[in-house]
């Protein structure tokens, strides 16, 4: 039986590259903003916010913004 438990990767054995971008992104959810609040300063769609988020839980294998947000904090990202 296979288990899909879903681990974040270890920083120190892998290197991964965030963007400039991202960085943005990742600041802002760790300044507590919404999608909505996201997309209008950084000038996208909602939408376009929405997949770019997952993109980067996608990337860093995190399963919530929360999880994001307390990972860039403790990597040091923002």
């Amino acid at each position: 039986m296979k288990t899909n438990s879903k681990k974040p990767k270890n920083i120190t054995s892998e290197k991964i590259d965030i963007t400039d971008e991202q960085k943005k992104i990742i600041k802002l959810i760790v300044d507590g903003k919404k999608n909505e609040e996201i997309a209008e300063e950084l000038h996208y769609s909602i939408g376009s916010i929405k997949n770019k988020i997952t993109q980067i839980l996608k990337e860093l294998n995190l399963v919530d913004r929360t999880a994001l947000a307390v990972y860039a904090i403790k990597q040091n990202i923002i």
